[in-house]
């Protein structure tokens, strides 16, 4: 009936192998329930994506399955014995947890951090909560019936697979011998999606964890590095004004300080640089023409600089106040901004555009001290992944809750749309000819996609102003503008960020704007006597502590000896702190990290196989000619004593 090359390969009856990969089959009709919304909104390339990563799974299934399935089958009767023994402790074992966590614990999962466990979850959630055990006790009840029903279908799976024992006897094991030890190399070496995009179907996503948790546990990997569950310290009691402002922080995404300028006087600075360094004919400077018109008054930190150019370690520091080089245990047990001010009395919120589905970033913040969580899925319109919702929707959702919201209240408004690939809107596209494709020489289109996309951010963050300025809570209100970190464009060789610690990467717009009681008179002038100095992300953790009022509590909360930002409410005084840099963190592993240390004009730059080099910005702006180590003075010992494996020379 079927060709013989079929059945050398499959056995004389070649269903089995459905038997054999129907733990992928079955996910994927399963995730069809569980997500036929964001599955239905994936592109094309998405569902290559999801094709491909199910390829793989059910290449391991096929293989494990096909070679337990000869177990029950041997020719003596001793073998048989030892084989169904085998077979069902298997089962037992190995292939029920697994399936258990593939379903019942991807269902729990994704209902509470909208994604699925992917590479990273199980190993980093292991250095957290310590067991599996812990995690099935803090779902409680529910894994009862979820796992009643995963042991029938496991059941009925081994049943199968018994069954199918039967017709692979006598057919040589090519297929699995071949697939299997391949599927497990692809898990191997990450060539499948689960972090991101999770165009995968719930099996792969928790096979890929499993073979991460195995690869790094035996080649140590990235180590503690990443996000999972956080467990925050408990904070002592705090002593907050009676008078409580409200607040608001606005983190966006990847812009650079010399595109958007963070206050008005900027774009007529002709001291400012020339952008970017990789263009030759480059002679504009930043522009903000709609934040001038709505908000002129804005007091601009024009020399904000953030310690990481990856969003999780800026946030990470920004959120917790904690310096670059933090691990991820004091990274998740510190307090969030939103903890403190709820323990201040105040109300929260986070809002955001972002894909909370990226890298787990929704379990970081599901345990945040935000009364409300608005995020990219929630918002709708992701059209894609690494852009996220669009942002104006994130605003409107803001301007709402505070309209909605009595009292004293702190909110984090978080945007998206100038990631690359750089969101535009058709009817403001002035910088041109323009590209969403990745330059393979010309850079010019693509940064002027990138310069249009941050038009249409500012256009969007003036909107939200003007409404917000027509709230009754408007007069009360503090809010903080920043961006998580820039963006290279060749300057340095490179693209995007988490690169370099050079200037287009680390220096961010910032500003700060209040209603007519949300600044006190000293503050507004600190703030302009700040204007030019090199504030950091320590600082702005600080700031908001300051503006909530708790400020003077910070030597009583968990981790204060590591607590040094400066407040940007209050005069910095003459001398410039030291600052330690990196594009990796606790919150995340990069796999090529660059180190650095940096006060005022001052920086050094090294890697573990870089010796480190002195930048001096006064006389270098564009940080192009590094000299000796040695002429960053003091912070070549700072250096150091943070970072011991970068080579000297």
């Amino acid at each position: 009936m079927y060709p013989a090359v079929i059945r050398f390969l499959f056995s004389p009856s070649p269903w089995v192998v459905l038997v054999f990969i129907s733990p992928t089959l079955a996910a994927v009709a399963f995730d069809l329930l569980l997500r036929i919304g964001p599955i239905s909104q994936m592109r094309l390339y998405e569902y290559g994506n999801y094709f491909g990563s199910s390829l793989i799974a059910s290449g391991v299934w096929f293989g494990w399955l096909w070679g337990m399935s000869l177990l029950p089958h041997r020719k003596s009767r001793v073998g048989r014995v030892i084989g169904r023994s085998l077979f069902g402790l298997l089962f037992v074992v190995i292939v029920l947890p697994i399936l258990e966590l593939a379903y019942g614990g991807q269902v729990l999962y994704y209902g509470v951090f909208r994604s699925y466990m992917a590479r990273d979850t199980l190993r980093l959630g292991l250095i957290m909560h310590g067991t599996v055990g812990s995690w099935v006790a803090a779902w409680s009840w529910r894994v009862i019936p979820l796992g009643i029903v995963v042991a029938v279908a496991c059941a009925a799976l081994a049943w199968g697979v018994w069954k199918a024992g039967e017709r692979v006897q006598r057919t040589w094991p090519i297929l699995p011998l071949i697939a299997t030890p391949l599927c497990v190399w692809l898990f191997w070496h990450d060539m499948v999606e689960t972090r991101a995009l999770q165009a995968a179907s719930p099996d792969t996503c928790l096979l890929h964890s499993l073979v991460g948790l195995v690869r790094d546990g035996l080649l140590g990997g990235r180590g503690p590095h990443g996000v999972t569950v956080r467990q925050p310290r408990t904070l002592s009691e705090l002593h907050p004004p009676e008078h409580k402002r409200n607040v608001i922080l606005i983190i966006t995404e990847s812009v650079r300080g010399d595109v958007l300028c963070s206050d008005k006087a900027m774009a007529a600075d002709d001291s400012q640089p020339k952008l970017p360094y990789a263009l030759p004919s480059a002679t504009s400077h930043c522009t903000s023409r709609f934040l001038d018109e709505a908000l002129p008054e804005r007091l601009g930190l024009a020399r904000m600089t953030v310690q990481s150019p990856s969003t999780f370690s800026s946030c990470m520091m920004m959120w917790t106040g904690l310096p670059v080089d933090a691990d991820m245990r004091t990274c998740h047990e510190a307090p969030f901004v939103w903890e403190v001010a709820r323990a201040a009395g105040y109300k929260t919120a986070y809002v955001t555009s972002q894909n909370l589905r990226y890298q787990d970033f929704g379990a970081w913040v599901k345990i945040s001290g935000a009364d409300v969580l608005i995020a990219g899925a929630d918002l709708g319109g992701v059209a894609d992944p690494h852009i996220g919702a669009p942002d104006e929707r994130a605003t409107q959702k803001l301007v709402e809750w505070v309209q909605a919201t009595s009292g004293p209240f702190f909110a984090v408004l978080h945007l998206s749309n100038t990631h690359w690939p750089y969101r535009t809107s058709p009817d403001l596209e002035p910088y041109s000819p323009h590209s969403r494709k990745p330059p393979s020489g010309d850079v010019e289109p693509y940064w002027n996609q990138y310069r249009n996309s941050v038009l249409m951010l500012e256009r969007t963050v003036a909107q939200m102003y003007t409404a917000l300025r027509t709230t009754a809570a408007w007069e009360d209100t503090l809010t903080l503008f920043v961006s998580d970190h820039g963006e290279q464009f060749y300057e340095h060789g490179q693209l995007y960020h988490i690169n370099t610690l050079h200037e287009e990467e680390v220096h961010v717009p910032a500003f700060v704007a209040a209603g007519k009681n949300g600044l006190t008179v000293a503050e507004q002038g600190a703030l302009a006597g700040n204007r030019g100095r090199r504030a950091y992300s320590q600082d702005l953790h600080a700031t908001i502590l300051d503006a909530l009022g708790v400020l003077g509590d910070r030597p009583r909360m968990p981790f204060a000896e590591r607590l040094t930002g400066r407040s940007l409410l209050r005069a910095l005084g003459p001398s410039e702190p030291i600052m330690v840099a990196s594009t990796t963190s606790g919150v995340w592993p990069d796999h090529d990290p660059v180190y650095g240390v940096i006060s005022g004009e001052r920086k050094l730059m090294g890697s573990d196989s870089l010796p480190w080099k002195c930048y001096l910005r006064d006389i270098d702006p564009g940080e192009l000619h590094p000299v000796t180590p040695e002429r960053c003075g003091i912070l070549l010992k700072v250096a150091s004593a943070h970072y011991p494996q970068v080579p000297m020379r």
